[in-house]
């Protein structure tokens, strides 16, 4: 089945046939993590963040935190509220990544749905 998702994606420009693959056969998303790479400093501006490209180029991507409990906060409110206004998403988007977070998962295909429904 392969993997569902790619974590820390944010270089992933550096391999534009792995892009590409991504984006044409849609069985494995991109994990950004916005908050992480800003406070890491793998970019210093979110509005230069690579995942607007890789979103416009069609590759799936989930936005996740990376050690929320060291950064001090908990949840994915702030890393999609910094991703929606660094990248200005609109709501299209930001359901878009949302529905990739369930279907990218490791959830089970009747827990995906019921996830989905609830939502």
């Amino acid at each position: 089945a392969g993997c569902q998702r790619i974590g820390h994606g944010i270089d992933l420009f550096h391999y534009p046939l792995v892009q590409q693959y991504l984006a044409a056969s849609k069985q494995t998303a991109l994990e950004v993590c916005p908050i992480s790479n800003q406070i890491l400093q793998y970019t210093r501006d979110l509005r230069m963040h690579p995942a607007l490209s890789y979103i416009k180029a069609g590759v799936p991507i989930v936005v996740a935190p990376d050690d929320p409990g060291i950064y001090g906060y908990t949840g994915l409110s702030l890393d999609f509220w910094e991703a929606a206004m660094a990248w200005e998403l609109d709501l299209r988007d930001m359901k878009q990544i949302i529905v990739n977070s369930y279907d990218y998962s490791a959830m089970g295909q009747d827990d995906k749905d019921a996830a989905k429904a609830a939502w």
